[in-house]
């Protein structure tokens, strides 16, 4: 049993970050102690792509930009101020 909870903690801390908590309150029936293990992606605020945008535009909290990604197709990224990296928003061609 403690063979596999150290498996599982060694791979979260391989693939990236983990938060390991002990919250107050919890009665349980058992004598095992509770953790309480929550993964957590690592956050990033790099551009979609590595090259510049067509365009771009912002507001106070957030901007979206449009990638030229071939064939005369476009997407669009955004970057919201509550948020964690680029979300994809839409994607469309231009014939």
């Amino acid at each position: 049993m403690k063979i596999r909870y150290f498996s599982i903690l060694l791979m979260m801390v391989f693939c990236g970050c983990i938060l390991v908590e002990d919250p107050g309150g919890h009665h349980h029936t058992n004598s095992e102690p509770y953790v309480e293990i929550i993964y957590e992606y690592p956050c990033t605020e790099v551009e979609p792509y590595n090259y510049n945008a067509f365009y771009c535009d912002s507001d106070w909290d957030f901007i979206c930009c449009t990638w030229h990604i071939g064939w005369g197709c476009r997407e669009e990224w955004c970057l919201w101020e509550d948020s964690c990296g680029w979300e994809f928003v839409d994607d469309y061609c231009v014939y």
